[in-house]
């Protein structure tokens, strides 16, 4: 399990890598922009959850 959790923290970096990159080559269009801060929330949620995982309910 614990190889599992470093392969999906490893995949979260490249998304996030990703997420900068889509965000340098967007050339200012806002709504890309946008739609790329909301994807980089999610994947700093995600990257929470695996290094900090928390229980609900």
């Amino acid at each position: 399990m614990d190889q599992q959790l470093k392969q999906l923290a490893k995949l979260i970096d490249e998304a996030d890598k990703l997420a900068d990159k889509i965000m340098q080559a967007s050339g200012g269009m806002q709504v890309v922009e946008r739609n790329v801060e909301r994807m980089k929330a999610c994947i700093k949620m995600m990257r929470v959850g695996i290094v900090d995982p928390v229980e609900l309910g």
